[in-house]
């Protein structure tokens, strides 16, 4: 009962978080995983709503386009740490024999679902877009190659373990991807040519 109620206090503290103005700039951490896929979520959300009517979007998954991504990475670059910037691009395993066939409404949520489990993953200055049919760009920002690294194979391993519904039934995939330093003299399309 102890730990029920040690669970419960964590999620109630967590809703005040999430409900909370921001007066000092103070940002809390969430306590429980729930809330703070939510936060992240709705701060998602929040970044590329305005893109949305501007053709920056990808209208099958929701997430930027290559246009989106370079204008979302132009508008985060004043605000940068003295992180490292990384590109990942991973690429679905089954796309062609368990992706391609489905319909345009079960890609889409795949590719939503794909999205938020990326979410869970992403710190403030990352930026994920969905490219091509079966390739999503990820941009992060870590202070270093070993933390990027790990950070990409909690989200292989989530995508891994995770079920995808369609209207064929629940399909399971898996990612590869390549990973590469950006570095500021190539542009990202020739980043991404790159990490492929």
């Amino acid at each position: 009962v102890s730990q029920s109620r040690y669970r419960l206090t964590q999620i109630y503290r967590d809703i005040d978080v999430a409900c909370a103005v921001d007066t000092n700039g103070e940002q809390k951490k969430a306590l429980t995983q729930e809330i703070d896929f939510i936060l992240k979520r709705s701060a998602r959300k929040i970044v590329q709503a305005p893109s949305a009517c501007s053709g920056l979007v990808n209208p099958l998954s929701g997430l930027n386009n290559l246009k989106g991504l370079l204008t979302v990475c132009n508008t985060k670059k004043s605000s940068r740490s003295s992180n490292t910037i990384f590109l990942v691009v991973f690429e679905i395993d089954q796309y062609q024999s368990s992706i391609a066939p489905l319909s345009k409404e079960d890609r889409g949520n795949l590719f939503k679902k794909i999205g938020d489990i990326i979410a869970l993953h992403e710190h403030p200055l990352d930026i994920t877009a969905h490219l091509d049919d079966d390739r999503i760009v990820c941009l992060l920002s870590r202070n270093s190659k070993q933390v990027a690294l790990e950070d990409c194979e909690k989200i292989l391993h989530s995508v891994e373990a995770s079920s995808f519904n369609t209207a064929k039934g629940i399909i399971k995939i898996t990612l590869s991807g390549g990973f590469l330093l950006k570095i500021p003299v190539k542009s990202i399309e020739e980043a991404i040519e790159d990490a492929l």
